[in-house]
Formats: structure tokens, sequence, C-alpha cells
């Protein structure tokens, strides 16, 4: 309903001889009142960016009780996501509460000594230096969804965002779970996790009111089955890995290995919390 109250900005993008600049909501001319800010972040959280905004590179103005900072140049980000990463928390608090009931306590979400106690645990996992084993999965699952594209039929358009998220989606699960799991299986993690999307609402109005974690989320009949869509796959995926039956080279596979070789880190809770978090 309250997109009805909001009119989004339009979508542009520009292009011309030698140069491209890539779909981007029109800039505004000047702020919006607070209840286009309220009601646009739940659309998009850069909808309502002004033409200053851009410009300007850093530049901050307050929301209720909420001073907030926009930073858009790669020396600002660089300082923010590297150089002094240990003072910023990586996901907000509004990002954690729609995400906790899908994702448990994961690293994804995890902050603090929660994230540096778990982190150690599974870096040689899931570090970038694993991507060339992945490579396969990547390449067959690219493949498949190229020759889905090109039997379409001449001419015919569809939406390349949504086919793109999907392709995403797909090439994660098998990294995630596995190359056994079964386009079934994966299309039903892809399709919780999008309807969870659909359903959850990642503006929380009482962190901008004092809270500083936010009002707790409610979750209805929808969320609750898109989580069970996503957790029922995920808990029968390191079953069949338990019992011996998994793909050998996953990270569920080698998350189980650890487990063996090392019970006392007690990694069974942990990896389905981090599971979930990398599906």
């Amino acid at each position: 309903m309250s997109f009805r109250l909001y009119t989004p900005a339009k979508v542009i993008e520009e292009r011309g001889e030698g140069y491209f600049i890539a779909p981007h909501p029109k800039p505004r001319e000047e702020i919006p009142g607070l209840l286009d800010i309220l009601l646009g972040a739940r659309h998009s959280l850069i909808g309502n960016w002004t033409v200053d905004l851009y410009k300007s590179g850093i530049d901050t103005h307050r929301i209720l009780g909420r001073q907030v900072i926009f930073v858009n140049t790669a020396e600002h980000i660089k300082y923010v996501m590297v150089t002094r990463h240990s003072n910023f928390e990586r996901k907000s608090p509004q990002m954690r509460r729609a995400l906790e009931v899908l994702l448990g306590d994961g690293l994804f979400i995890s902050e603090g000594e929660t994230w540096k106690t778990r982190r150690p645990l599974v870096a040689d996992i899931v570090h970038k230096n694993r991507v060339p084993a992945f490579g396969l999965t990547m390449e067959a699952v690219t493949h498949a969804f190229a020759e889905g594209w090109a039997a379409r039929a001449p001419g015919e358009e569809f939406e390349l965002t949504a086919a793109m998220a999907e392709l995403t989606a797909e090439i994660i699960a098998q990294t995630v779970f596995g190359r056994n799991l079964g386009s079934e299986a994966a299309q039903q993690v892809i399709s919780g996790f999008t309807r969870y999307q659909k359903t959850i609402d990642n503006f929380n109005l009482g962190y901008f009111l004092g809270w500083d974690e936010g009002w707790p989320v409610f979750h209805g009949p929808d969320k609750r089955r898109s989580v069970k869509m996503v957790h029922s796959v995920v808990e029968k995926v390191i079953t069949d890995h338990l019992a011996g039956a998994g793909d050998s080279g996953s990270m569920v596979d080698l998350l189980i290995k650890r487990q063996q070789r090392n019970p006392e880190l007690a990694l069974a809770q942990r990896g389905r919390n981090d599971l979930h978090g990398r599906a």
C-alpha cells in the first residue's frame, strides 16, 4: 500500500559515442520530505539521492533520530570498508533484523566476538583462493543458462535482471550444496529466498526512532513458509552429507569433513547457520 503513496524515481541510463552510464534512479533536485524518505527507503535506498549527494562524494543529513552519512567515492568507501573496517558494523541492524530468521546467527550477519570466533573456523573453506575450484560449476551452470536463452524465439524479450539473479542463485546453490543438489531442490531454495525478499521490509523504522537494534520483525505465514522452503533443503543436504551421500568438494562437504576431523570445534549447528547464510 505504501507504494501508492510514493512515486519511485524514474530509472534512466545514458549512452553515446564512446561512453555509457549504467541505469540508475534519476537524482532528485532537492531532498524529499520525511514521508517520501520513509516510504522510498522501502523501495530503493538510493532512489531519493539528490544531485548534490552524487556530486559531493560524502555528505550527511538527518532522518528522525539518526544522522545518515552518504559515501560515494572510492577513497572514502575504502576508508570505511578496508582501512577502518573495525570501526563500522558489517551489517546494519535493519539487515540483521530482516535476515536473522532466515540465516540464524551465521557469519553473514554476525558481528563482534561472534564473528571473530567463528570466522577462522571456516575462513579457508570460503577463501577467495577456492574460486578456481568452483570454476567448473560456474562454467557448467552458465553454459546451461546460455543454451536456454539461445533456445528462445528470435526477437523474444525477457527480463535480464531476473535471469541473471536466477543464474547467480543457481551457481551459489550448487557451489554450497553440491552439483548433485538437483534442479528441483535448487529451485526450491531460489524460490524460497525470492519469496522471503518480497515479504521482508529492509527499512526498520524503530532504528531511526532511536532503538539501536531496531524493532523485531513480524513474521507472518508467508515469511514462515519461505523460510521453511529454504531450511528444509539445507537440512536434507547436511543430513545426506553426514550419511556419506553428498557431493565431494562442496562447501557443505568441506565443513562436515572439518567437523569430523575436529569434533571439539562443535561446528554442527554453526555450520547449519553459516550454510543458511551462504545460500
